[in-house]
């Protein structure tokens, strides 16, 4: 039962992540898009790309796993948030 239930967050994970790279990818080739840095979209579909390919390689060890996808995280969403902010700035 856990194995299914892992699978499945697996699988969503891949889902997210390959829907974020489309994302990325949409971003940086937008023709009225604002100044998006490319080198830093670039850096964090090699991040994001890392992540694929670590979750099919990680039934092996999930605690590790685990803690791994946890700093790997955090440093997409440190990554991603310039690109979302509005020159930087919170839009609230």
């Amino acid at each position: 039962m856990e194995r299914s239930i892992l699978e499945v967050s697996f699988s969503a994970l891949r889902k997210d992540a390959a829907n974020v790279l489309d994302f990325m990818e949409r971003l940086k080739n937008e023709e009225d898009q604002k100044a998006v840095d490319v080198d830093l979209i670039e850096k964090q579909k090699l991040k994001l790309t890392f992540i694929c390919t670590y979750v099919h390689l990680s039934y092996s060890d999930l605690e590790q796993f685990e803690d791994i996808m946890t700093r790997k995280r955090q440093e997409v969403e440190n990554l991603l948030q310039p690109l979302l902010d509005d020159d930087g700035k919170d839009v609230g």
